[in-house]
């Protein structure tokens, strides 16, 4: 009789592999809101807001608290319906910081650019990934298989399949996880961006690998076409 492997058991492995990997693993259900170490305010947000204020702030030393709330305002805050336009909105406050004003102690006002991510030395980042977190959206809920968060931000999704089985095809992986792009701005930056979430060595040396993958630009068609 041919053996079956179940798809939690695919999903075990995964959470192991990225946990070899130095990542900090957690159980969706145990971040959800009202939950005594809940992350989310609610279940339509995809972002992990208080890891994405710390990261800010230990990445932007030179910021007020009152600065750090205007780089997580801008973050959430989409500028297009366009999801391709919000796609490289938010790509580039990853690869090339977020504009703030800041002032000096004489009060005098400055331009700066805030870190979202640390690409000089990896190892200072915040690296999750969750499993079965629910998401809400069009009043349905989606639990996607694993969410990759660098820094609160959701920057990879995984959708596993067993293999052998009529649904494990690239499509069959692709139709679920493409509800997520309209979910929240960040959102729209975890598409397609799983297969870049690799590595074979330690920890730092992962960690430079998954954070130099977020510098490569994708060709626009790749990037949203769903494939044939």
């Amino acid at each position: 009789m041919r053996g079956y492997v179940a798809e939690s058991g695919v999903e075990e492995v995964c959470l192991e592999y990225f946990a070899d990997l130095g990542w900090q693993v957690l159980h969706g259900p145990d971040i959800a809101p009202d939950e005594p170490k809940g992350e989310r305010p609610s279940y339509r947000d995809v972002l992990l807001e208080g890891r994405l204020r710390d990261a800010i702030s230990w990445l932007n030393p030179q910021l007020t608290s009152e600065a750090v709330d205007l780089v997580v305002a801008t973050v959430r805050r989409p500028e297009s319906a366009d999801v391709m336009a919000e796609n490289w909105r938010v790509y580039r406050l990853l690869t090339q910081g977020v504009p703030v004003e800041v002032r000096n102690n004489a009060g005098e006002a400055r331009h700066d650019l805030a870190r979202l991510i640390d690409f000089e030395r990896p190892e200072r980042n915040d690296f999750v990934v969750v499993n079965q977190m629910s998401v809400e959206q069009d009043n349905k809920t989606r639990r996607p298989d694993v969410l990759a968060f660098v820094n609160g931000l959701p920057l990879g999704l995984i959708e596993l399949k067993v293999p052998g089985q009529e649904r494990a095809t690239l499509r069959g992986a692709w139709n679920p996880a493409t509800y997520l792009r309209c979910t929240d701005p960040c959102a729209s930056c975890i598409h397609r961006r799983e297969r870049h979430l690799h590595g074979h060595a330690s920890k730092d040396g992962c960690a430079r690998r998954q954070v130099r993958a977020l510098r490569t630009v994708e060709d626009h068609r790749r990037y949203n076409t769903c494939p044939t």
